[in-house]
This record gives structure tokens, C-alpha cells and sequence, in this order.
């Protein structure tokens, strides 16, 4: 029996390893209406209200049984919920050498490193929902989970947050079909069918499209949907 979470009334099927917006692109779904994707919690396209709490990245939010998502508004801001009370959150306190914040190739090798020389380590990554809001004299981590707040004291702090992907930004880029080169990776990695795809400029390793040299001058599209791409070659055509 597969798995399902509620999006605006509509039952979603996810997998192990989803995230919610990977269950919401495989069926057709994006929460935000367009804009490119990034799955990586740098881009404001795939924010939702889930479970009530408005503004949240659903790239880096593990769906579950009775999860509820809703999109937000298009034209408004999204409804501060009217029968829900906000208590403080729970606070754990914790203590190490190191803290290393990011968990891809260089955070892990950062923590490895620590930990071989003897040295134990906190680290945290945002896809596994462990939000960092905050680094302050002590040094001290503030951690945001679904569970509540984590304060860290530490000897050092390792950032392996890693870089952004640039965002289009030309006319049409609010289009739905439209991801970075790590965000198509990602979700072909989980099964998802990205279709007919084309690359401006490098294309992502081990993915099937069609390279498109030249600058990005607009993307176009057929109701709201990602229908072709316009570069400009150094020649001018």
C-alpha cells in the first residue's frame, strides 16, 4: 500500500528518500505555481504551508502519513492559522569540540576529520531538517528542528554550506519546468521524469538532454508551462 500525504485535498504518493517536493513534481504538482527549482533551500519556489506553519521549503520537509500541505496564496499572504496556540519550543542543550554545519562531500569530510583526530562533532544538515538560525559568541549554534530548538557549545565551527546555484533571471523565468542543473540531478535520482530536457551551458553529469550554448535571453511558455528557450549566440543571432 503506498504511502500518501494530503496537498490541497489531493492525496500524493511519496518513496523512501522523498522530500515533499519531490512527491509533489513526480505527480505534476508545484507548490508555489513555477519559478526554478533548486531542492536545495535557496529559492523561494517551493515554499508551502505545511501542517499550518506557513514559509516552509518543502525541498528539505520528509513527508509522512496525514502530513497536510496547502500552497500558499498567489495574490496574498498566506492566513495566520486562527485555532492554533504557539507555545516555546523545547531546548536541548548540547556539547562539543566541533560543529560542522552542511553534510555534503566537504561537511562529511570535515566531521570525519574531527572525529579521527579524537575531537567529537555536531553536525547538521538542512535536508535532514536541522535548520542552523544562528551562530553567536561562545562560540554557540542555535538549531532549528521539527522536534524544537538545540543550543550547541563549541570549541570551533566548521560552515560547509557549500555555493548556490544562480537563479534565470530574464523574462519567463517564473515558468513552471524550470530547475537548476543539481535540482534535475536530484530529482532524477528519485525516479522523477523530468521529460524533453534542455541545458544552457554545462550540462548536469549523467543526465540525457540537449546542450543549448549562447547567453539565456528569455524562457516562453504555454499556460504557465515550459514550452521553449531563447539564447542569443556571440555572433548576435
Amino acid at each position: 500500500m503506498s504511502q500518501t500525504f494530503d496537498f490541497a485535498g489531493t492525496d500524493v504518493a511519496f518513496i523512501d528518500g522523498d522530500s515533499v517536493l519531490t512527491a509533489l513534481v513526480r505527480a505534476g504538482i508545484y507548490p508555489a505555481g513555477g519559478g526554478a527549482l533548486c531542492c536545495e533551500g535557496d529559492c523561494p519556489h517551493c515554499v508551502a504551508t505545511v501542517d499550518g506553519i506557513s514559509y516552509v521549503r518543502t525541498c528539505q520537509t520528509a513527508p509522512r502519513e496525514n502530513l497536510t500541505v496547502q500552497p500558499h496564496p498567489i495574490d496574498d499572504y498566506p492566513k495566520l492559522p486562527a485555532d492554533r496556540g504557539y507555545g516555546a519550543p523545547p531546548i536541548e542543550y548540547r556539547q562539543c569540540d566541533v560543529v560542522v554545519i552542511g553534510q555534503g562531500p566537504s561537511g562529511r569530510e570535515a566531521s570525519d576529520r574531527a572525529t579521527t583526530s579524537g575531537r567529537t562533532v555536531e553536525s547538521f544538515d538542512a535536508n535532514r531538517a536541522e535548520e542552523v538560525i544562528g551562530i553567536y559568541d561562545g562560540p554557540m549554534v542555535i538549531v532549528r528542528t521539527p522536534a524544537g530548538i538545540i543550543h550547541v557549545d563549541c570549541d570551533e565551527i566548521v560552515v560547509a554550506t557549500g555555493a548556490a546555484e544562480l537563479q534565470p533571471a530574464c523574462p519567463g523565468n517564473d515558468l513552471v519546468g524550470i530547475v537548476t542543473g543539481r535540482a534535475a540531478q536530484r530529482l532524477v535520482a528519485q525516479g522523477v521524469d523530468l521529460g524533453v530536457t534542455v541545458a544552457i551551458g554545462k550540462p548536469p553529469e549523467e543526465l540525457d538532454c540537449e546542450v543549448v550554448g549562447g547567453t539565456l535571453v528569455r524562457f516562453e511558455g504555454v499556460g504557465g508551462r515550459l514550452d521553449a528557450v531563447v539564447t542569443r549566440t556571440a555572433s548576435g543571432d
